[in-house]
């Protein structure tokens, strides 16, 4: 099925040179299905809204080294079927690599640190509030198809805290119209 939906009321974006940068309010919409009983949904049945601040430095002309962040921090409301409040976060993704043009090869991860505690019924849960945090790195490769980046990235999380552990892998296209 299809998950919580994200909108962006506004979306800024400058350049100084070859540096680029972003910013932007993400908002989940909890449009995705949800069902209390169920031990794993598809939605959160809750809003964030989530500022986002991104910058990226690289030679649009051609090859070159390639840097990028987006900085991004949570606030949840509550999941009004359970009650429960996840608490606020902090969170990175990076990304280094080198654009050889039209394969570019590099390092991403990310990194999420809970800051407030989780809460159900307005009473902290657990004695640390489920704070969570988790760091996972590993390698990209992307091929440039005409206008459309196709990306392959694996991601290992090497340390978690109140979160699940395990592995990431992703291929994503980008379509400009």
């Amino acid at each position: 099925g299809i998950g919580d939906l994200i909108v962006n009321p506004f979306i800024l974006g400058w350049n100084r040179k070859n540096t680029f940068f972003v910013l932007t309010m993400d908002t989940f919409v909890p449009t995705g299905r949800y069902k209390r009983t169920d031990l794993a949904n598809i939605g959160n049945n809750y809003w964030t809204f989530e500022p986002v601040f991104a910058v990226s430095h690289f030679n649009p002309a051609g090859s070159g080294p390639e840097v990028s962040a987006k900085f991004m921090y949570d606030f949840n409301t509550k999941n009004t079927a359970t009650q429960y409040r996840s608490g606020q976060a902090a969170h990175v993704d990076f990304a280094a690599s080198y654009n050889f043009n039209p394969i570019t090869v590099g390092v991403t991860g990310y990194y999420f640190k809970q800051t407030t505690d989780d809460k159900l019924n307005g009473a902290k849960v657990g004695t640390d509030g489920y704070r969570g945090e988790v760091f996972a790195l590993g390698p990209l490769v992307r091929y440039q198809a005409g206008k459309v980046p196709i990306v392959a990235q694996w991601q290992h999380e090497l340390s978690a805290s109140n979160r699940t552990k395990g592995n990431s892998f992703w291929i994503k296209a980008a379509f400009r119209f």
